[in-house]
Formats: structure tokens, sequence, C-alpha cells
């Protein structure tokens, strides 16, 4: 069975290079960064992408504190 396709609401947002969307779930929107599916139930279009946005800067710190890290266990 083929996973259930939910209709896009308002426009894909690029951000750092990942795709932001929003989809309906009944009277909710659901929040996609890349095609992967968010945590939690959200109110419109701006707060799925806002989501959308915190996660990928979440991302993005904890990338960076990892290099940090890396880098002073190699000294």
């Amino acid at each position: 069975m083929p996973p259930l396709e939910r209709k896009q609401v308002g426009p894909t947002e690029t951000y750092h290079g990942r795709k932001l969307t929003a989809r309906y779930m009944g009277p909710d929107v659901l929040g996609y960064v890349d095609d992967m599916e968010l945590s939690g139930f959200f109110l419109d279009v701006e707060a799925a992408h806002a989501a959308g946005r915190r996660h990928v800067d979440a991302e993005i710190k904890a990338a960076e504190e990892a290099a940090r890290k890396n880098e002073r266990t190699r000294a």
C-alpha cells in the first residue's frame, strides 16, 4: 500500500538549502523538512515553516558543536 499523500498548503520555502513544506491533516497542518514529517500539529503554514526553520537551525548547531568537539579532542 503506497504512503498517504497529503495536499500541500501554501508555497514551498527553501531554508539553508532545505525544503520546507506544509500539508493538510484534517483541520491542522503538518510541517515537513525535505519530506521528513516534523512532530506536532500546526495552525497555519507560517507556524509549520517556523518549526521547520527551528529544526534546521538545531541540526546546523548540533553539527557545528560536534565539529568543535572533534577539533578539541584532536588537539
